[in-house]
């Protein structure tokens, strides 16, 4: 179990895409009672599921409409702000960039020129506005600790012909985390940043991928085997790992790592 820091006695915790899937595991894993989460999701949660906690906000937005998108933020952060009032010195906020679409899947040039640019909205310009709008409004708080985690893919770096999407812009993204690590070194109250790739993970989007041909995507057999063979990775487990991992002194800014990379560390 990886140590959490002991200066903080409450993180705030934001996450998007937390309606299902990974996103959703986040929102409902064990944190520390006296945490907050505020959960940026496009459908509706099961919060009759969420157990006891009252330190819940849910925030409905599509991050394809950039203008509702940048609303929504600009509220939800001003609310964590305000919460720094109250002995900020002992507080932490981590934002995980969770949000993703798969699709489109296919070759170039016989996908539809509307879901090119939704899934970059998606995948890359949503994610890059809201880290954006925190480092603006947060950058100058001395906290004891500020943290962003972008969700990767093993895309980012593997070739896989029909995701040429998906992979474009799950690269863009560990670029842009790369870069905002290297702007946040030497700066008075820094963030720390980093992403992590959970691996072929149980839900709706392997779902989508099994449910295209092979001549949309040649891999889809690989990925019907891995469901098969019960190997793809639970959203719960991953949650619990990438949780521990966020809060814990193993997490080191401009870092890319998987899943697998955690679990061998154990």
């Amino acid at each position: 179990m990886i140590s959490m820091n002991s200066e903080i006695r409450k993180n705030h915790i934001f996450i998007t895409g937390a309606s299902r899937g990974l996103g959703w595991s986040l929102a409902k894993v064990r944190w520390p009672s006296r945490d907050s989460l505020y959960l940026l999701a496009r459908g509706a949660l099961p919060l009759e599921n969420h157990g006891e906690r009252k330190d819940t906000w849910f925030f409905p937005a599509d991050v394809q409409n950039i203008e509702q998108t940048l609303s929504t933020i600009n509220e939800i952060f001003s609310l964590i702000y305000k919460e720094f009032g109250k002995g900020r010195e002992q507080q932490g906020l981590i934002l995980f960039q969770n949000v993703g679409v798969v699709e489109p899947i296919g070759f170039v040039g016989q996908i539809f020129s509307e879901d090119i640019i939704r899934n970059l909205h998606v995948n890359l310009l949503a994610p890059m506005l809201i880290a954006n709008r925190a480092m603006a409004l947060f950058q100058d708080l001395a906290l004891p600790m500020k943290r962003v985690v972008f969700i990767s893919s093993g895309a980012a770096e593997s070739i896989y012909a029909g995701w040429s999407c998906y992979g474009a812009a799950k690269a863009g993204l560990n670029q842009f985390m790369k870069n905002m690590a290297k702007e946040q070194e030497g700066l008075p109250y820094p963030f720390s940043v980093a992403s992590i790739s959970p691996g072929a993970m149980s839900g709706r989007m392997q779902e989508q991928i099994r449910a295209v041909s092979e001549t949309e995507f040649p891999m889809r057999r690989k990925f019907v085997d891995l469901f098969r063979s019960g190997q793809l990775v639970d959203p719960d487990m991953a949650a619990q790992q990438i949780m521990q991992w966020s809060l814990g002194q193993d997490f080191v800014n401009g870092s890319v790592l998987s899943l697998r990379d955690l679990l061998m560390k154990g």
